[in-house]
């Protein structure tokens, strides 16, 4: 289910590593249903917010559920804070005791896939959909696999889509196989160059670019002098507005 250039942008990266005596294996794994309902991200959320708030002799709320009572929290953690504020400390612990058992089945279908086929490690996107754009939720995400499992992973650029769009992968292996994760990633890295810089990035303590403009404006007794400082390579706008001459009251906005 994973977006098509996403998809091509990864196997693009395995042919590169093909090219470079890398034995590469098609392995089918239902990946969703190994990591379905596997999550202890609420749970664990529930009990450790309330054993925190709980140690804070001058907190104004006790409880994991009165914080989200107060609506203080952003909109784009609406969707974990909620659902975690909803379980009972009871069921928090009953849904770990029966988590761990289903993380232990995964554990032993990852150990199946890489004995059977005597592979040293899994790779697939580490996020199957495109980027989200800032202030939505990502989704169609991989990192599960190796967080639920306990496993090792390693997350690497892929590539890029034809539009630009930067793609990552990971490499999945056996506990305390870190080293040879990270020597297969850093060989796969010193065969290509799949990172650049995105078009805006300038040179480290570089001003090139910059550009300054200066405005006086003069209304009545008041008068009111702004600088305006673009930074070409940042993309970005600074600005400074001094008011001569009026009262902080008459002052409505600038504009």
């Amino acid at each position: 289910d994973a977006h098509p250039d996403v998809a091509g942008t990864v196997r693009a990266a395995i042919r590169a590593m093909q090219a470079q005596s890398v034995e590469v294996v098609e392995v089918n794994m239902p990946l969703d249903t190994f990591v379905a309902n596997t999550s202890l991200v609420f749970a664990e959320m529930r009990l450790a917010m309330d054993a925190w708030l709980a140690g804070l002799p001058r907190s104004t709320v006790r409880s994991f559920a009165e914080l989200v009572a107060t609506g203080l929290h952003h909109q784009t953690a609406e969707g974990r804070i909620r659902p975690a504020s909803a379980i009972t400390p009871d069921d928090a612990v009953r849904r770990i005791v029966v988590v761990n058992a289903r993380r232990a089945a995964l554990r032993s279908a990852i150990f199946g896939a890489l004995d059977s086929l005597r592979l040293d490690a899994l790779v697939y996107p580490t996020t199957r959909q495109l980027p989200a754009p800032l202030g939505e939720v990502p989704q169609l995400i991989s990192c599960a696999l190796g967080a639920h499992s306990g496993f090792p992973a390693l997350a690497m650029p892929a590539g890029f889509t034809a539009e630009g769009v930067p793609v990552g992968m990971e490499l999945l292996g056996r506990p305390f196989s870190d080293a040879r994760l990270v020597s297969l990633g850093y060989a796969f890295e010193q065969s290509d160059t799949r990172r650049r810089a995105p078009a805006t990035t300038p040179p480290l303590g570089s001003t090139a670019g910059e550009q300054q403009v200066r405005v006086t404006v003069a209304a009545g007794n008041a008068s009111a002098r702004a600088a305006f400082t673009f930074a070409r390579g940042l993309d970005q706008v600074a600005w400074d507005i001094v008011v001569l001459g009026a009262q902080p009251g008459e002052v409505l906005g600038a504009y």
